[in-house]
């Protein structure tokens, strides 16, 4: 195939390589910007926003150069005839940070969501609905010159649609309660921290009840008890068994946990059962853990350095994983597989 190059032709594909190579070779962020202002003046919108999504994700710590530069992006995607696609790794992090605000949240949950639309904004600058749901969350929690600037950007992200019609509005009322008095603010955050801690009571009466640990065999019967604020204590009492079989459990025969949920970590300490031998006590550890709200489970871990039958040191601790679901009583089955608690140390 004879591939014929005219004048023009060479111009343009020297002009070209020069523009590769100034971005392929040292690359630093004025070269960089100048190749994006020159694709933007010669209506290479394509181009520009690459360079400019490039110079603002290697921006991390500057906050005015950052901002400065997701402006220009969020321009540029709005010039183009196709919308840049969302990375998936965006979508996930919009998720995440809506699965956390979705259940009962608290301050802590609110915090987490935000974190994550703030991800999903930096993989996504040009995404208008990461800047949507921050500043919904921000304007909860009180935070509402934050909200102000999500909102701005979600209007420019999100620009000429209905959605940014109405944020229009929702500007000037977050701008209003930002002018407020030092009194009024005040007022708001008491109403704040006493919402916080309805509805960190409320999520802990969804926590109160029972709970089925999940191993093969025989189901065991825990229930959950909250001593107020984020303090629980798990207690075994029911193992149920075939045809009605049911027998009562004590924590002298089983053991239990108190600790604390906050968030979704787990921390507090795992008593073992009674030592059947009379000069022997009962052990005392530290656990860790991990609530998982979307499922209802609990996953404590602990360590065992006696055994609890006689109180002698065992030759290898028993490190242990146990895993307990919120479940209602009577629809408990003898049997309850969908995971096993597990001695990890062997």
């Amino acid at each position: 195939m004879n591939v014929i190059l005219t004048k023009t032709t060479g111009v343009y594909l020297l002009a070209l390589l020069g523009i590769l190579l100034a971005s392929a070779q040292a690359g630093p962020a004025p070269q960089r910007e100048a190749l994006a202002e020159r694709a933007e003046k010669e209506g290479k919108f394509g181009m520009a926003f690459q360079h400019y999504l490039a110079l603002f994700q290697s921006a991390d710590g500057k906050p005015e150069e950052e901002a400065r530069l997701r402006r220009k992006v969020i321009a540029m995607a709005n010039k183009l005839e196709v919308p840049p696609q969302v990375p998936q790794p965006a979508r996930v992090r919009l998720q995440r940070g809506l699965d956390a605000i979705d259940d009962f949240p608290r301050e802590s949950d609110y915090r987490n969501a935000i974190n994550e639309f703030k991800q999903a904004s930096q993989l996504a600058p040009w995404w208008a609905d990461p800047y949507f749901e921050m500043a919904s969350v921000q304007e909860t929690l009180g935070e509402y010159r934050a909200a102000v600037v999500s909102v701005r950007y979600c209007i420019a992200a999100d620009s000429g649609s209905r959605r940014a019609r109405k944020l229009q509005s929702k500007l000037v009322d977050l701008l209003d309660k930002d002018d407020r008095t030092p009194a009024e603010k005040s007022a708001e955050a008491k109403r704040r921290q006493a919402e916080g801690k309805e509805r960190e009571r409320e999520f802990f009466l969804s926590l109160k009840g029972t709970w089925a640990q999940i191993s093969k065999g025989p189901v065991c019967l825990w229930k959950l008890h909250s001593h107020g604020g984020a303090n629980f204590e798990l207690t075994p009492y029911l193992l149920r068994g075939p045809n009605d079989t049911d027998r009562a459990l004590s924590r002298d025969e089983r053991g239990y946990f108190v600790g604390e949920i906050v968030g979704d970590k787990i921390s507090g300490y795992a008593m073992s059962a009674k030592p059947q031998k009379a000069q022997a006590t009962r052990e005392t550890v530290k656990l860790s853990g991990t609530f998982l709200p979307n499922e209802r489970v609990l996953v404590l871990r602990y360590t065992f350095f006696f055994d609890p039958a006689d109180g002698t040191l065992l030759t290898s601790p028993w490190e242990t994983e146990v895993r307990f679901q919120k479940v209602t009583e009577d629809a408990v089955p003898y049997s309850l597989i969908s995971g096993n608690s597990r001695d990890v140390s062997k």
